[in-house]
């Protein structure tokens, strides 16, 4: 019983991390500009360099710690 919820866990999680990608997609592609390349700055600017992750993991786990406490 256990095994398939994790299973379903993360066919969850999964699913919410594409859907977000498609609806990010969209919202780009209806004000005229290319997803695919504005998917491809936003995840190079982001994991660049040691320092940028770095920031990145900062800047990641101060909001997941702000979703926590509301």
């Amino acid at each position: 019983m256990k095994i398939k919820f994790k299973s379903n866990a993360f066919l969850i999680a999964v699913s919410a991390v594409i859907l977000g990608l498609i609806a990010g997609a969209v919202l780009m592609a209806s004000i005229g500009s290319n997803p695919f390349e504005g998917f491809y700055y936003l995840f190079r600017g982001g994991l660049m360099n040691v320092e940028r992750i770095g920031n990145t993991i900062a800047t990641a786990i101060t909001l997941m710690l702000v979703g926590l406490s509301v």
